[in-house]
C-alpha cells in the first residue's frame, strides 16, 4: 500500500488480500504464485511503456489514498461504531 501511495504500480503475487486492493490492468497486476513468466512480462511492459506505467501508477495512488488514508480509515471506523451502537 505504501508503494501504491507513492504512485508505484504494484505487480504482486495473487495471495492473501491482494485481490481486495489490486484491480488487474487498472491499478496494478497480479500473477499466480510461483509463476515468474507473468511477472517478467509485466515488468518488461512497464519498462517500455511510460504512459501506461504512469496511468496505472496514478490509479494505484488514488486507490491507496481512498482506502488507506488515515482520515478515510477513521471515518469508516466511526461510521461502523455508530451503526453498532444503533443496533445494540
Amino acid at each position: 500500500m505504501k508503494a501504491m501511495a507513492s504512485g508505484v504500480v504494484p505487480i504482486v503475487s495473487d495471495v492473501g488480500e491482494a485481490q481486495s486492493v489490486i484491480r488487474p490492468g487498472y491499478n496494478g497486476f497480479l500473477f499466480p504464485p510461483g509463476d515468474v513468466g507473468p511477472l517478467v512480462e509485466y515488468m518488461t511492459l512497464f519498462m517500455s511503456d511510460d504512459d501506461r506505467r504512469h496511468t496505472l501508477g496514478s490509479a494505484a495512488r488514488r486507490e491507496a489514498i481512498c482506502t488507506a488514508d488515515v482520515n478515510v480509515v477513521a471515518s469508516t471506523y466511526a461510521k461502523l461504531l455508530t451503526e453498532i451502537r444503533q443496533i445494540s
